[in-house]
């Protein structure tokens, strides 16, 4: 698991990264910006509600799933594989 005592030394030589982000906290923010810092193809999943993507950091994709569910990580994993196009739109404003 990556935390701020393990260090980011596993993602040196990641193709990809994928983090899931629930609330935005700032230390969830910060493992985005050394993500993206060391690997220029991260992906967010925002795993909650999508009111954290105005402060993510520019160059990340970014998927909402609005809950964490067994349904709604199928549906991530299927699009994230390239076995479906993620479609919709957000049912809220955000800003």
């Amino acid at each position: 698991a990556l935390t701020e005592e393990t260090g980011f030394a596993p993602l040196d030589a990641a193709d990809t990264i994928i983090i899931g982000v629930g609330e935005g906290t700032p230390l969830e923010l910060g493992f985005v910006r050394e993500a993206l810092r060391l690997c220029k193809n991260t992906i967010v999943v925002l795993t909650r509600t999508p009111y954290p993507l105005p402060r993510l950091p520019e160059g990340c994709a970014v998927l909402c799933m609005y809950w964490l569910t067994p349904v709604s990580v199928q549906a991530v994993c299927r699009v994230l594989r390239g076995e479906v196009e993620p479609l919709g739109k957000s049912p809220v404003a955000v800003s």
